[in-house]
C-alpha cells in the first residue's frame, strides 16, 4: 500500500449509485449481490411478549410458505419488524427465489414497495392476461380516469371532505371518548371547517402526503410514507384561532384531554381508508375484483402467491384487500376460489393495530408471523453476520450496478469479487480484515465496524440494514476525498459517528499521551485508536497498513503490542509430544483493589470526557473539595498579613461549590464565570481529575502523583483569589479598614484618647487599644449623651478592635491572640482614618464594626453640646474636628501609668520595615 490513492477503489458516483438502501430499488443483480441471509424468528401472531419464537432461516421460510398445506384455501403470512429491519428484503427474495422456479399452476403477483399510487396498485393486482373480465376492465378504467384527472389539491380537500363524513358515520362503539367523538356535529363538525382544514393540508401534514402517495409510485431512496394519524397531527387553539366558536369549544377540549386525543387520531386512522374509497367510488368493489380472479383461476386450476413488499401503503385497499384474501376458497366441502398464498411485509406497530375484527380472520388464516426485530449482539453475531452485510455492500460500491448486471448474477451465480484482481489484496485483508466470502472491509476493521453501527444503533439497538447502508457505509464511501488526501478519519467521520453507550471510549490518559507525542495529527490519531485499535488502555501502534493507508505515521515510543516477536515453539519431546508453552503469570490489575465508590467515580469521569454524559454531582463535588481544600492548606495568610481566619469564615468565603470551583458539564451547574478556578471538559483535565480522584483515597494508579505538582500550582496561583474571597466575606477590604479605623480613633476620642494632630505612633496606639483599661474620670464634666455613646461605645469596643487585629495582624504564642500588627500596611490605613474627624450617616457599615460605630452618627452634634456646656469658643479645623482649648482632660493617671508600662520593637514611622508590636 505504497501509494494512498490507490487505496480508494472505488469511484464515488458509481458506488452511491449501487447502493440502495430500499429493497425494491435495486435491479436484481444488485439485490443478490448484496443480500445477506436474514436473521428471523417465527412467533406467535398476537405477539406474546413471554414467548420470543424460533430462529429459522429464510430458506425455511421459502419452504413453508410455498409448501404448507391449504385447509381452506387461504394462507396469510405477515412479515413484521420496524422500519428498516429487512421485511421487504425478505419478500423481494421469496419472488427472486419464486419466479425462478417453474410457474406450474402458481400465479406470482409481486407488489413492489414503491408502487405506492392507486392506479398502479390497481393494475398490479388487476392486470390478469389470462383472465377476460369486463367487471375488471371496468374498475381499470375508472381509476385511471379519476386519478389522471385529479391535482393534489383536489384530492386533499375531497379526502378531507370525505373523511369527514366517514367519521361522522363511523361506529361509535363502547369507549365513552370514542363515543364523545362520533357524529356528524362532533370530530365531523372540526374536520369541516375551513380553517382545520388549513392546517391538516398544509405541507408535510398527513392529508398531503396521503394524496401524493395516492397519485405518485415513491421514489428512489424516499423515507416511508407515513399512514397513521397521531394525536401530535391534531390543531391546538393556537393554529386555528379563527375557526367558528363551537369548533374551538370541542377542539379546546379534546386538546385538554390525552385519552380523547388519542380517540380522535385512531377515529381518523381508522377511516383513511374508508375515505379513499369513497373519493375513488371504490365501495367494496376491489373485494369483488379479487374474488372474480380467484374464481376464474380456480376455474383454470391455478394457486395465487401474492406478495405485498409494504403492506401499510396500500391507502383505500387494506380492507377489501385483506377480505379477498382471508375469503376461505372451500365451502360446503368444495372448492369454489383459487387457493391464495399471501407474504405481506407490514411493520410491528401497523399490525397490532390492524382493525379488531379484521386481526382475528387474519389469525384464522395465519399459523404465527416472522419478526425480523432483532437485536444487534457483537459479541455473538456481530462480527460474522455483519461483516459479512457489509462486506456485499463494500465489494457491490466497488464493482458497481452496471458491471454486476453484465456478469448477470443469478441466485446460484458466484458474484464478482472486487478484491481478486487487487494487488494490495493480501496486505489489505491483513490490516482490515476480510468476511468469510473473501470481501475486503477496508476502510473499516472489525472494531471500527462495530462501533460504526453501535453508533447509529439508536435505543432499541436492533440490526437495521437500511440504517446500515445509509449511515454507516454511505458516508464513509462519500469521503473517499479526504482518504485520499491523508484526512481520512476526520471530524466528519466524529461527527457521524459518536461515541455509543455500551462502548469503551479511549483512555484521557493515551489522549494525553498522543497530544505531546503528535501535537499535529492528535485528533485523527485519537479517532484512530478509539475506533480502529477498540480504544486500547495504552499508547500503541496499529497495523502498519493501517497507518499507511490513512497516511498517519507510526510512533517510534509507542507500544507496538501486535509486533512484539511470537513465542518461540519449544521442540517436541521423544515420542511426538509437544511440551505446552509455559503460560505467563496473569498481571494484577491495581484496580481490582479499588473501592466501588472510587471506581464509580474514575467511570464517571470517562464518561464526562468523552461528552457522553454529564459529569455526576457527587463525583463533581468531590472534585471541588480537594482543589477548594489545596488552597486553603495553600494559603499562609501573610500577604496580606492576618490572622489565620476560623473554619466556618473559611467556609463561607470559599464553599466547596461551582462558584469558586466550576467544571464544564458538571450535573446541575451551568459553568460558572465568576468563579476563580475553572476546568473545561477535556483528556488532560479528565486525567487530572482521576489522579486527584485516586490519590485521595490512596489507590494504586500509576502516574497520578503527576497530579501533585498541578494542584500545587493551581494551590499557589488562586491563594490570592481565596484571600480575596475571604476579606470580601469579612468586608476587610480598605473600605470598611478604613472605616473600622475610623470608628475606633472617634470612640477613642470619646475617652479623651484621640484628637487630630497626634503622631503616628499615638494614632497606632490607640485606635488597636481595646478600651478595657479606659476609665472617664472627668464623666460629671460631660454631657449625657457624651457619657452614653462612650458607654455604649466601650461595650462593643472590644469586638470592634479584636477584628481590627485580626485583619491586620498576626497570632503569636500559645493563646492564638494577635500580638504582632503589619505596620507597613496599617498605618497609611490609620492616617486615611484620621485624615477625617466625622461619622458619614449615610456609610454602609460592616457588621464588625456596625454596633461600634452606631453612635457615632452624630458625633458633631455630641461635640456641639460638649462645647455648650464648657462655654468655651471653638475654631474650625482643617480636619473637620472642633479643637478647643478647655475640653476635658484626655486620659485618667492609671491610662498614663499604662502607656508609660508598654514597650516597643520598633517605632510605628520608622522606616526599617519591621513589625510594629504594641500590645
Amino acid at each position: 500500500m505504497s501509494d494512498l490513492r490507490e487505496r480508494v477503489c472505488w469511484e464515488v458516483a458509481t458506488a452511491i449509485a449501487t447502493l440502495s438502501t430500499e429493497a425494491v430499488s435495486p435491479s436484481t443483480s444488485v439485490f443478490l449481490a448484496t443480500h445477506v441471509p436474514l436473521r428471523i424468528r417465527r412467533r406467535d401472531p398476537q405477539l406474546r411478549t413471554d414467548v420470543v419464537g424460533t430462529a429459522v432461516t429464510q430458506e425455511e421460510v421459502l419452504r413453508d410458505f410455498l409448501g404448507r398445506s391449504l385447509g381452506n384455501g387461504v394462507l396469510l403470512m405477515p412479515v413484521i419488524g420496524e422500519s428498516g429491519t429487512g421485511k421487504s428484503q425478505l419478500v423481494r427474495w421469496v419472488f427472486e427465489r419464486t419466479r425462478r422456479q417453474p410457474a406450474g399452476n402458481r400465479v406470482v403477483i409481486h407488489v413492489p414497495k414503491a408502487s405506492t399510487s392507486l392506479r398502479a396498485l390497481v393494475r398490479i393486482l388487476l392486470d390478469r392476461e389470462d383472465i377476460v373480465s369486463e367487471k375488471l376492465n371496468q374498475l381499470r378504467r375508472q381509476v385511471d380516469d379519476l386519478a389522471s384527472g385529479m391535482d393534489e389539491s383536489a384530492l386533499q380537500r375531497h379526502l378531507l371532505f370525505a373523511l369527514a363524513e366517514a367519521v361522522a358515520a363511523a361506529d361509535p362503539g363502547t369507549d365513552r371518548n370514542r363515543r364523545a367523538l362520533v357524529g356528524p356535529a362532533k370530530l365531523a363538525m372540526v374536520l369541516r371547517d375551513v380553517h382545520v382544514g388549513g392546517y391538516l393540508t398544509q405541507e408535510g401534514a398527513l392529508i398531503p402526503r396521503l394524496a401524493t402517495s395516492l397519485l405518485h409510485d415513491r421514489g428512489d431512496g424516499e423515507s416511508d410514507r407515513p399512514t397513521q394519524f397521531t394525536p401530535d397531527d391534531l390543531p391546538h387553539i393556537a393554529d386555528v384561532d379563527a375557526a367558528a366558536a363551537d369548533v374551538r369549544e370541542l377542539l379546546t377540549l379534546i386538546m385538554s384531554r390525552p385519552l380523547l386525543q388519542k380517540a380522535a387520531a385512531d377515529l381518523i386512522t381508522e377511516n383513511l381508508s374508508t375515505a379513499v374509497q369513497q373519493v375513488f367510488k371504490l365501495g367494496g368493489r376491489l373485494q369483488d375484483a379479487m374474488l372474480t380472479i380467484r374464481e376464474e383461476y380456480h376455474k383454470q386450476g391455478k394457486e395465487i402467491v401474492l406478495l405485498i413488499e409494504d403492506f401499510a401503503v396500500i391507502q383505500g385497499l387494506q380492507r377489501d384487500l385483506l377480505e379477498a384474501l382471508i375469503e376461505a376458497g372451500v365451502r360446503d366441502g368444495r372448492q369454489v376460489l383459487a387457493p391464495v398464498r399471501t407474504l405481506m411485509a407490514v411493520t410491528t406497530g401497523y399490525y397490532g393495530n390492524l382493525a379488531e375484527t379484521v386481526v382475528t380472520r387474519v389469525q384464522a388464516a395465519t399459523p404465527y408471523v416472522y419478526d425480523l426485530d432483532a437485536r444487534f449482539d457483537p459479541d455473538r453475531e456481530g462480527p460474522e453476520y455483519t461483516t459479512d452485510f457489509v462486506g456485499r455492500y463494500l465489494n457491490a460500491a466497488r464493482i458497481g450496478a452496471d458491471k454486476l448486471d453484465e456478469a448477470g448474477v443469478a441466485d446460484n451465480a458466484l458474484v464478482p469479487n472486487a478484491c481478486t484482481d487487487c494487488e494490495f489484496r493480501i496486505s489489505c485483508h491483513e490490516a482490515f480484515g476480510v468476511s468469510e466470502l473473501g470481501h475486503g472491509l477496508f476502510p473499516f476493521n472489525w472494531p471500527a465496524l462495530r462501533r460504526a453501527v453501535r453508533s447509529t444503533a439508536g435505543k432499541d439497538d436492533k440490526f437495521n440494514p437500511r440504517r446500515i447502508i445509509g449511515r454507516v457505509i454511505r458516508p464513509v464511501l462519500e469521503d473517499a476525498e479526504s482518504l485520499a488526501t491523508g484526512q481520512f478519519p476526520g471530524p466528519r467521520f466524529r461527527e457521524h459517528f459518536p461515541l455509543a453507550h455500551g462502548e469503551a471510549p479511549l483512555s484521557p490518559t493515551v489522549k494525553v499521551n498522543i497530544e505531546d507525542l503528535d501535537p499535529v495529527d492528535s485528533e485523527r490519531r485519537a479517532l484512530l485508536l478509539e475506533f480502529w485499535g477498540d480504544a486500547p488502555p495504552e499508547l500503541l501502534n496499529l497495523e502498519p497498513g493501517i497507518h499507511e493507508a490513512f497516511a498517519i505515521r507510526t510512533l517510534s515510543t509507542a507500544q507496538a503490542a501486535h509486533n512484539a516477536p511470537p513465542l518461540e515453539r519449544p521442540p517436541a519431546e521423544p515420542g511426538g509430544a509437544t511440551p505446552r508453552a509455559p503460560q505467563p503469570a496473569p498481571v494484577a490489575d491495581p484496580r481490582d483493589k479499588w473501592t466501588g465508590s472510587l471506581r464509580a467515580m474514575v467511570e464517571d469521569v470517562a464518561e464526562w470526557e468523552t461528552g457522553r454524559r454529564l459529569l455526576p454531582q457527587n463525583t463533581a463535588a468531590t472534585i471541588r473539595r480537594i482543589i477548594s481544600t489545596a488552597v486553603l492548606n495553600r494559603c499562609d495568610w501573610s500577604t496580606p498579613l492576618m490572622a489565620e481566619p476560623s473554619a466556618d469564615v473559611k467556609r463561607a468565603a470559599w464553599p466547596v461549590k461551582s462558584s469558586v470551583v466550576s467544571i464544564e458539564a458538571a450535573e446541575a451547574e451551568a459553568q460558572n464565570a465568576g468563579a476563580p478556578i475553572r476546568f473545561d471538559r477535556d483528556a488532560r483535565t479528565a486525567v487530572f481529575f482521576r489522579q486527584l480522584l485516586t490519590l485521595e483515597q490512596g489507590a494504586d494508579d500509576p502516574g497520578n502523583t503527576a497530579a501533585l505538582p498541578q494542584l500545587a500550582r493551581i494551590a499557589d496561583r488562586h491563594r490570592g483569589d481565596l484571600i480575596g474571597a475571604v476579606l470580601r466575606n469579612r468586608s476587610a477590604e480598605d473600605e470598611h479598614l478604613i472605616a473600622g479605623l475610623r470608628a475606633s480613633l472617634l470612640g477613642a476620642s470619646l475617652a479623651g484618647l484621640a484628637w487630630p494632630g497626634m503622631s503616628d505612633a499615638a494614632l497606632m496606639t490607640v485606635a488597636f487599644d481595646d478600651g478595657a483599661t479606659w476609665s472617664l474620670s472627668d464623666a460629671a464634666l460631660r454631657t449625657a449623651r457624651w457619657v452614653e455613646a462612650y458607654e455604649k461605645h466601650r461595650t462593643h469596643r472590644r469586638a470592634l478592635v479584636v477584628e481590627l487585629r485580626n485583619l491586620l495582624g498576626v497570632a503569636q504564642g500559645s493563646t492564638g491572640a494577635v500580638r504582632v500588627l503589619d505596620a507597613s500596611r496599617a498605618l497609611p490605613l490609620v492616617r486615611q482614618a484620621a485624615a477625617q474627624w466625622a461619622w458619614e450617616p449615610d456609610r454602609a457599615a460592616a457588621p464588625w464594626y456596625k454596633d461600634a460605630a452606631a453612635l457615632l452618627r452624630n458625633f458633631d452634634t455630641l461635640v456641639e453640646n460638649q462645647l455648650r456646656r464648657c462655654g468655651s469658643s471653638a475654631t474650625n479645623s482643617s480636619d473637620g474636628y472642633r479643637q478647643v482649648s478647655a475640653l476635658p482632660t484626655r486620659s485618667t493617671p492609671s491610662s498614663r501609668r499604662s502607656r508609660r508600662r508598654r514597650r516597643w520593637d520598633c517605632c510605628p514611622v520608622a522606616k526599617c520595615g519591621r513589625p510594629f508590636r504594641p500590645f
